[in-house]
């Protein structure tokens, strides 16, 4: 765990450390409109992903980084902004063996996680727990 000043502040870091110009990062189709501009800023190429009410597709993020180079891969799990969209627990199964296969990095914006605490028995654990050495 690292302490930084606000998710933003973490989301810079991760991508200056961790990624270079020309990288391409999968989001949702949606996503954190700052990510958006982050990576613009940064150069770093995104690949929006299709999903449904259960998260990002796996085959479409499997097609994608079989089509592609893809580095990294954005993931909300608790509450994805801005569709709200909770990664259920078979769904973040799915996409971790995918993210294994292909060595990309996790990056795990999970903010909302502790809203969830005891609300919903869909949301697990944390795709870290999961990617233990692919997440940040």
């Amino acid at each position: 765990m690292d302490i930084v000043s606000s998710a933003q502040n973490a989301l810079a870091i991760t991508l200056t450390a961790l990624f270079k110009p020309g990288n391409r990062i999968t989001t949702d189709l949606y996503t954190y409109s700052n990510f958006i501009e982050l990576a613009k800023l940064l150069h770093i190429q995104l690949v929006p992903i299709q999903g449904n009410e259960f998260g990002m597709l796996p085959d479409e993020l499997g097609k994608q980084c079989s089509q592609l180079y893809i580095h990294g891969i954005l993931l909300m799990s608790s509450c994805s902004n801005p569709t709200t969209i909770m990664i259920a627990d078979f769904r973040k199964k799915e996409l971790a063996v995918i993210i294994r296969k292909h060595h990309l990095i996790l990056i795990k914006d999970d903010i909302h996680a502790f809203l969830t605490t005891g609300i919903t028995f869909d949301y697990q654990d944390p795709m870290s727990n999961i990617l233990l050495k692919q997440s940040v």
